[in-house]
């Protein structure tokens, strides 16, 4: 099985779960999706507020005492 899984074709994963034996995945990429303009859109968007200047509060960082 190893040397199997070096010589998959592109466009295909191999899922490893705990309880269950090993899935060949056919993968599809997000741009061919119908909703790709939307996901396009979002990731612009989440791209410009992971690059803006920290604030001086984290998330997650509850230091009101």
């Amino acid at each position: 099985m190893a040397p199997d899984i070096r010589t998959l074709p592109f466009g295909t994963a191999l899922t490893l779960l705990r309880t269950a034996p090993p899935i060949i995945t056919d993968l599809r990429a997000w741009t061919d999706r119908p909703d790709a303009t939307t996901l396009t859109t979002h990731r612009g968007e989440l791209e410009t507020l992971l690059r803006a200047a920290p604030t001086s509060a984290t998330p997650g960082n509850d230091d009101t005492a």
